[in-house]
């Protein structure tokens, strides 16, 4: 295959000596060779800048020190900026890439704003662990053209995607989404999301990776799981009004998304005034293609659940 346009692999690193050779290695072999590799470390206090000087010297090959941690999201919004490529790779410092995978993104993505693939999880030594990203999250991974396909959840990892350098000024990274749920609303909005079914990453599972920790729960009480719920439910509603403001300032917004987007922020207004809202029950349904596509659940259960009310709850909290 031609190496024709420039990819960017965009790499954040803290603290991350443990594994980041080995990803690194993986980026600096692969079949596709017109990459250039930029890396935004966020204060590492272990070994990782030793380490990544061992590849200064090399031409495609660049190291930024964040002055002062910025966190996960805004590191990869710094990083992102700096690409050159035409083509822009997101990746994780421990993970282990295959050494064709920027290749067959590259010849995959076509019209398309974004390309990402599935992941095989393995466990710390590499060793696989039976089970795609797909099956361990238990969603559909989709294709898509619309931003409302990403409102509930996400399947388009930052570690399996790239994106078009196009799309970044387009990109307004916010505080209350993970950017990469945000990149592929964005995407979504503009050309499109494309999904292939090859796993091109093994995603390690350790005690450092958020995806992997199962931590021993402790038994609650009944009150204290019903309190639990109440919370949870006014939260899940305050962050969906977050996700909806923000999706209705994506620059790329369809105008009929945008008046769905209107109808159902109405709606999520008189969540804590309704025991149930037949309207919103409606708007979910009738566009439950769009909505729920990613789901594997029944999309009339879904719609039901979703326009319960807070009264409801409040009477019936287990439900």
């Amino acid at each position: 295959m031609k190496n024709e346009y420039l990819v960017s692999v965009v790499l954040c690193t803290y603290n991350g000596e443990k594994y980041l050779e080995e990803q690194l290695n993986s980026i600096l072999n692969q079949t596709y060779k017109n990459i250039e590799i930029i890396i935004s470390d966020d204060c590492s206090t272990d070994n990782t800048l030793e380490i990544l000087e061992k590849y200064r010297y090399l031409e495609n090959f660049h190291i930024f020190l964040n002055k002062e941690n910025l966190g996960f999201n805004k590191n990869f919004e710094l990083a992102i900026s700096k690409a050159n490529g035409y083509f822009i790779a997101l990746c994780d410092q421990d993970d282990l890439w295959e050494l064709d995978k920027i290749e067959i993104l590259v010849s995959s993505i076509d019209e398309n704003s974004l390309v990402y693939a599935n992941s095989m999880l393995v466990d710390e030594n590499l060793k696989s662990l039976n089970k795609t990203l797909e099956e361990k999250l238990k969603v559909n991974f989709i294709s898509s053209n619309s931003m409302l396909s990403f409102i509930f959840g996400n399947c388009v990892s930052a570690h399996a995607m790239m994106f078009k350098k196009e799309m970044v000024s387009v990109f307004n990274f916010p505080k209350n989404i993970y950017f990469d749920q945000y990149i592929a609303m964005v995407c979504a909005s503009k050309n499109g999301v494309k999904y292939i079914d090859r796993n091109l990453v093994f995603y390690r599972q350790h005690s450092n990776n958020t995806l992997a920790q199962n931590g021993v729960k402790k038994r609650k009480s009944i009150f204290h799981k019903i309190k639990t719920k109440l919370e949870k439910k006014v939260k899940d509603n305050e962050d969906l009004k977050n996700i909806v403001k923000v999706m209705k300032d994506i620059p790329t917004i369809k105008k009929d998304e945008k008046i769905i987007l209107d109808e159902y922020t109405i709606c999520l207004n008189q969540f804590m005034d309704r025991y149930f809202n037949l309207k919103l029950f409606f708007l979910l349904y009738k566009n439950r293609k769009l909505f729920f596509s990613m789901s594997k659940k029944s999309s009339f259960k879904q719609s039901f659940n979703k326009s319960i009310g807070y009264k409801l709850y409040k009477v019936l909290p287990l439900l």
